[in-house]
């Protein structure tokens, strides 16, 4: 693994050092199994001028061997899953946020409910207090 990783530094440099030099006009290659070949770069050129890329959506290569190898398309659809889970997990914080924003007013309530309870309570204070004088009133009638 680390051998395709060095690979693909490799690649990068080489690909950088070909933008820089366009006198460079063959490349030979030699692949891990012995096989050599020689690329005319003049043809890579073109197809690097030639081809509006910006336009197209997906590259199918297909090697020596029949093995096809497919560029962009599927790449597309897993940045499209990425998005929608992305969506779903922002819903998912706003749906959170929205049962915060709840708690709050239902706690809020709940204190107001507290306060009137409590205001309650002194007016069944005050009746006391008549009820106790009533019950006076009561002792001096009998008196």
């Amino acid at each position: 693994m680390a051998r395709g990783m060095i690979f693909l530094e490799s690649l990068e440099q080489l690909l950088s050092y070909l933008k820089a030099h366009p006198e460079v006009t063959e490349i030979s290659l030699e692949f891990e199994n012995g096989d050599k070949d020689k690329v005319d770069l003049t043809e890579i050129n073109d197809v690097e001028k030639d081809i509006a890329w910006a336009e197209v959506d997906e590259v199918e290569v297909e090697l020596a061997d029949g093995t096809k190898l497919a560029f962009g398309a599927e790449d597309d659809e897993e940045d499209e899953e990425d998005e929608e889970s992305e969506e779903s997990d922002d819903e998912d914080e706003e749906d959170e946020e929205d049962e915060e924003d709840e708690e709050v007013s239902v706690s809020a309530v709940s204190e107001e409910d507290e306060e009137d309870e409590d205001d309650d309570d002194d007016d069944d204070d005050d009746d006391d207090d008549d009820d106790d004088d009533d019950e006076d009133e009561d002792e001096d009638e009998e008196a």
